[in-house]
């Protein structure tokens, strides 16, 4: 008798070759770890009922694993390939992406043109004061783990003029507030479009003025929470 049990144990009988070996076995089977290769495999969707003990008990057979690779050689009977494959065919194990051990957000810098007249127009006190600035954030953020967080600067845009900065400058709200919706709105399209800039995580812009909410009417609220 030959045929499967579903769709991955096959029932064959037992090889000539280990016939003298199992004369004197009790088992009616006999699982193997290893394919027997011997003649193609008949293949079933549901297999074959075994109804006849008596047949089993004077014919010795091998129930074994199917072989995936051997399914393109399965010779007169194999399984025919569906036109779509069923989603509960087979479920694989999906291993979730390990967190890195350590990331580095590459911020890039930008002084407006009153943080840059603020350190009197030098470009070296301004470097220096913004490198220390963000070194004292990186020492914040290494409190954090899983993964930890380095913070490096992708580089530093000292505007010498106010036109450098359009996306703050068009959104200014009276004489010492910006619009803050309404200037990182600009500010992100700004940026996108900028192809001049190193390769960079965040942009991050540092002014004087304060942050405020333009309200119906031009009332500007400085309330700002959830802005960054």
């Amino acid at each position: 008798m030959e045929g499967t049990i579903g769709e991955h144990l096959v029932v064959k009988p037992i090889p000539s070759v280990y016939r003298r070996h199992v004369q004197s076995s009790p088992d009616d089977e006999m699982f193997m770890d290893q394919e027997v290769r011997d003649g193609d495999d008949e293949v079933s969707r549901r297999g074959f009922p075994l109804k006849s003990e008596k047949f089993v008990a004077h014919h010795k057979h091998v129930v074994y694993r199917r072989n995936p690779e051997t399914d393109r050689n399965a010779g007169d009977y194999a399984l025919m390939e569906p036109d779509s494959l069923p989603k509960s065919r087979r479920k694989r194990s999906i291993s979730k992406r390990e967190a890195p051990y350590a990331i580095y957000p590459e911020i890039m810098v930008i002084v407006d043109y009153d943080g840059y007249r603020l350190h009197g127009g030098d470009n070296v006190q301004i470097k220096r004061y913004f490198v220390s600035f963000w070194n004292g954030v990186d020492l914040r953020y290494r409190l954090l783990k899983g993964p930890k967080i380095r913070i490096s600067i992708a580089g530093i845009i000292i505007s010498r003029a106010r036109d450098a900065t359009p996306y703050l400058e068009r959104n200014r709200v009276g004489r010492d507030a910006i619009d803050s919706a309404a200037a990182l709105t600009d500010m992100g399209k700004y940026l996108f479009k900028e192809r001049r800039l190193p390769v960079y995580d965040i942009a991050v812009a540092v002014t004087k003025y304060d942050m405020c909410r333009r309200r119906k009417g031009g009332r500007c609220t400085k309330g700002t929470a959830g802005f960054a």
